[in-house]
């Protein structure tokens, strides 16, 4: 089954999906998910429902690689959900399906490019830290501060603790509290809780 996703941002009123929908409809789809909103926002309703309607042999299908993900260390994690589970992913635009050879290729790419990224925030963040230790300053959040999760730092979390590396430890190298952590990775049945 191809399982279609068209997104427009809100931002711009002038935007229609009908030009995506155009398209994913001469690519051809079985089940259209459409919405209009940020990708920049955590909760993108109808792309969790597209997710979840993908089973083993389907494919994914969207008009540009910006209308289903908010960054690199994003399209990884959906690109690595799709592959686990059997699902293929079609980009019209940048004329990328993994189920070519090409398409594979392009998917090795972008798992090298984002763990690049991984490293580069990590080694940002040791630094500060560091930094923070010489001066004499308190590193981490301020006393009283709101600091939220971004998707790079939960792909961060989840790749360190997918490592081994305990919620406590992870919690305290991004400067948040294992509470902001189980706000937004709740546990899954084989993880000790430390």
């Amino acid at each position: 089954m191809r399982i279609a996703y068209a997104r427009v941002s809100t931002k711009d009123s002038k935007q229609d999906v009908a030009s995506q929908i155009h398209a994913l409809k001469q690519a051809g789809y079985d089940k259209l998910f459409q919405e209009r909103g940020s990708g920049a926002k955590r909760d993108r309703k109808e792309l969790t429902k597209a997710l979840a309607a993908c089973s083993a042999g389907d494919t994914l299908v969207f008009f540009s690689l910006s209308r289903v993900s908010r960054s690199l260390i994003d399209l990884c994690a959906i690109a690595n959900d799709l592959k686990a589970r059997g699902v293929g992913m079609e980009s019209l635009s940048e004329r990328i399906d993994t189920s070519t050879a090409a398409g594979e290729a392009f998917y090795q790419m972008l798992a090298v490019f984002a763990q690049f990224e991984r490293s580069c925030i990590m080694e940002r963040i040791a630094a500060g830290i560091e930094n923070a230790r010489v001066n004499g300053t308190r590193s981490g959040k301020p006393i009283g501060a709101v600091l939220q999760m971004t998707p790079s730092k939960i792909a961060m979390a989840q790749d360190a603790m997918a490592r081994g590396v305990s919620r406590s430890k992870v919690a305290k190298d991004l400067g948040v509290s294992r509470q902001t952590l189980y706000n937004y990775i709740p546990p899954n049945a084989s993880e000790v809780v430390a």
